[in-house]
């Protein structure tokens, strides 16, 4: 996540016309928005993956800890 805001934030500070270019020829959203929603969204997937992961790995882990410990 750490990687794509701070190259999104780079790119934003080098490169701006890049980000500045429409969409399409009568378009007024730009490749920067589209980018930045991108950004957004990559969080809430990777958030997602992760509390996937965690619920079927580290909930285990924690149940046998409580079971080894009683």
């Amino acid at each position: 996540m750490a990687v794509a805001y701070f190259s999104y934030i780079l790119v934003v500070a080098f490169r701006p016309d890049v980000l500045g270019v429409p969409l399409g020829p009568d378009s007024v959203m730009t490749w920067g928005l589209l980018a930045g929603v991108g950004v957004i969204g990559f969080g809430f997937v990777l958030t997602a993956l992760y509390v996937l992961y965690a619920n079927a790995r580290f909930d285990a882990l924690t149940r046998q800890l409580k079971e080894a410990l009683q």
